[in-house]
């Protein structure tokens, strides 16, 4: 086991050498890219760029910095793809809120690399397995925050659905039209509720369809009320019925269980209180209670 134990520093230091390799051959790999990126910017415009047609990442001081192009490459398009709709999940929207992940998660990535080299300096062995950790763990933090934000943004999506339903009720019952009324409610109201329906405007003035626009709204959103939302209205464009009705069906339907949400979270406080109550409110009584009977006790045996 002493061996192995002296052997320990050895395999770290083998270990870090790989890594350093792997690193520089992936920054190599970079500036080739680089230059053939800009070979291809040279040619006619009317030449389709591969590099374009892959990804499209704007030109920039933070996309053209080295921590922006190694995060992009340890990307696959399934992930970035993934983190996209999570962004969007969260009110994130954009190229940008992708770049500034992309960078973030590199940047946390390096602060974990510069942990284990400090550490290393003092116990090698040690300090490479804890600078993988930091690394590991720094590069998924900015994925952590996201899916955090987008849960919490969920949460009160859900809170706030049947209010907005009902203001969109009542404009519509008003003589509004469909768009027309989330147009008022989005500006009307604050929260995730009316920015997605300033998405959802948005994306129908941009020349899509009613339907595409609320299946694509139904395809992304996490949240189980405006999926029900969003389904209903498809169900309207498809049977042709009032929209008015179905939307006073659909508030109170949330509303509904919004209390039994409520209900429910205020039966399980009994439950959730108990360990608390075990762990630091029992010990102390029994402190208290048990407390001068045994030191009684201790004096009384201590005079026989």
């Amino acid at each position: 086991m002493s061996a192995f134990f002296d052997l320990l520093p050895y395999i770290a230091g083998f270990g870090f050498g790989g890594a350093l390799f792997l690193l520089v051959t992936r920054l190599g790999g970079l500036m080739a890219s680089e230059s053939n990126r800009r070979l291809l910017k040279t040619l006619p415009k009317y030449t389709q760029n591969p590099n374009e047609i892959k990804v499209a990442v704007s030109d920039n001081k933070k996309t053209n910095s080295l921590f922006f192009k190694l995060g992009w490459r340890l990307m696959s398009a399934k992930y970035r793809a993934r983190m996209t709709a999570r962004l969007q999940g969260s009110g994130k929207y954009g190229q940008s809120a992708l770049e500034n992940l992309v960078y973030q998660k590199a940047l946390y990535g390096l602060v974990g690399v510069l942990l284990g080299l400090l550490m290393m300096a003092s116990q090698p062995g040690q300090g490479f397995l804890w600078g993988l950790v930091f690394t590991v763990f720094g590069y998924f933090v900015p994925d952590i925050l996201v899916v955090n934000d987008s849960q919490k943004r969920e949460l009160s999506m859900d809170k706030n659905l049947p209010d907005a339903i009902d203001m969109l009720t009542l404009c519509v019952e008003s003589g509004l039209s469909f768009e027309a009324a989330a147009a008022r409610v989005s500006t009307g109201l604050d929260g995730p509720v009316s920015e997605e329906l300033g998405a959802l405007l948005g994306e129908m003035r941009l020349g899509k369809s009613r339907n595409e626009v609320l299946t694509a709204l139904v395809e992304r959103t996490k949240s189980p009320g405006l999926r029900q939302f969003g389904t209903a209205l498809l169900q309207v464009d498809r049977m042709g019925v009032p929209v008015a009705g179905v939307l006073a069906e659909q508030a109170r339907d949330m509303r509904q269980k919004r209390k039994d949400a409520a209900r429910e979270s205020a039966q399980k406080v009994t439950v959730k209180i108990l360990m608390p109550l075990m762990l630091c409110f029992l010990p102390a009584v029994f402190v208290v209670v048990i407390g001068p009977a045994v030191v009684g006790m201790m004096t009384g045996l201590q005079t026989l």
